[in-house]
């Protein structure tokens, strides 16, 4: 903790409010933390076949921007897939997203 200049109780409870609980913070942090990432897929939105696998939302939102498919941020782009993943609208991009159960 102490490379990142904070101290074990701010971290603490940082990782606590994001739902992780810490034994190790050195371990266990990056270990949770990869663990939460949800997993999801890319539709066509006409034929429902799949499209990409991605590991988390900026993934998928890295592969829109090479891909040519959105412009302008990641983070707004990572939003849209994560409100279309939860049922907040129908589509983002062109393409249907679902997590991976």
């Amino acid at each position: 903790m102490e490379e990142i200049g904070c101290c074990r109780d701010v971290i603490v409870n940082v990782a606590h409010s994001c739902g992780l609980t810490l034994n190790n913070p050195k371990n266990d942090l990056a270990l949770q933390m990869e663990q939460s990432k949800k997993k999801i897929i890319c539709l066509d939105k006409k034929s429902l076949q799949i499209i990409n696998y991605f590991e988390s939302y900026a993934d998928a939102a890295r592969w829109l921007l090479e891909e040519g498919h959105a412009n302008g941020n990641a983070s707004g782009i990572r939003s849209h897939i994560g409100e279309v993943c939860k049922g907040k609208r129908k589509t983002a991009y062109d393409y249907i997203w679902k997590y991976v159960v």
